[in-house]
């Protein structure tokens, strides 16, 4: 019997070995993919419940059926670039659990952020449609996983799949929408709007009232100089609205941030809801603090 038990641990071991084996971690493009054991055999038990990405689970079942062998899980470090300003796009993004950021150079050199997308869209999509290039920088700015898939594949589906169709073209146009916003926001409302609108909108995109960001990022963003946004967080900090530490900013008190925010942020707060899996109401209810 202690033979016969030896023999099936054995065998076990080298199956889990076999199975490790079989599903590395890869480096491709510079990011880290990876396929988790729980998703491999995602296809023989229908949609993968893990995904938490708004358009993915959007997809019906069967084009998610299609998709599912050519997503790659890819883990995201902060900074990193997916795409400089020119570059051709060749993948298509869906954050999960990070935020991703577009900026515009501006020609004194100062940069100022265009576009966030979290785990409500997705990023790249145009080249789903036809040869596209990044016409603005694309950075990580929170960091996290996302699902890629090769541009290529999608515009194959999308030529078969009208419905597929249709859902990638609602995306862009929502990121024409908030890309719109972005433009009145940067040119009508002050300083101190946008930077309560900003931080409102990060951390329901991540989740979560703390944020690893540096007042320098904050800068990078607003496409001001850092000693304007560090005057407004001390001001914000003094009314107990938030907190901060070295490379770290805290919502403290979301309902009086928001009193602060610009008009902007009620228009933000419903493209993106529609665009994710929970209705508007239930946004700041899932925020962690």
């Amino acid at each position: 019997m202690e033979r016969l038990n030896h023999t099936l641990s054995s065998a076990d071991r080298q199956t889990r070995r076999i199975k490790a084996q079989n599903s590395p971690e890869r480096t491709s493009g510079g990011h880290r993919e990876r396929w988790l054991p729980e998703t491999q055999d995602a296809d023989s038990r229908g949609r993968k419940k893990q995904i938490s990405n708004g358009l993915l689970s959007k997809l019906p079942g069967d084009i998610y059926k299609k998709l599912r062998p050519y997503l790659k899980e890819v883990a995201l470090e902060k900074d990193e670039y997916l795409y400089q300003q020119d570059d051709e796009i060749d993948s298509v993004y869906f954050p999960e659990s990070g935020v991703i950021s577009e900026f515009q150079i501006l020609e004194d050199g100062r940069t100022i952020e265009v576009a966030i997308t979290g785990p409500e869209g997705a990023v790249g999509v145009t080249s789903a449609f036809s040869l596209s290039t990044a016409t603005s920088c694309t950075q990580v700015c929170v960091p996290g996983s996302v699902w890629k898939i090769k541009s290529e594949v999608l515009e194959r589906e999308i030529a078969a799949d009208p419905e597929l169709n249709k859902l990638l073209h609602d995306q862009i146009n929502s990121n024409i929408r908030q890309l719109s916003q972005k433009i009145i926001c940067n040119t009508y409302h002050s300083l101190e709007q946008r930077f309560c609108t900003w931080l409102l909108s990060m951390t329901e995109r991540c989740g979560t009232n703390r944020l690893q960001v540096t007042q320098e990022h904050v800068a990078r963003v607003l496409g001001v100089h850092r000693p304007s946004v560090t005057y407004i967080a001390q001001a914000l900090r003094d009314l107990k609205l938030i907190d901060y530490r070295r490379g770290r900013i805290i919502v403290s008190n979301r309902e009086g941030l928001k009193e602060h925010a610009c008009p902007c942020y009620s228009e933000s707060n419903a493209v993106t809801a529609a665009a994710a899996l929970m209705p508007a109401t239930s946004w700041g209810s899932q925020v962690k603090h």
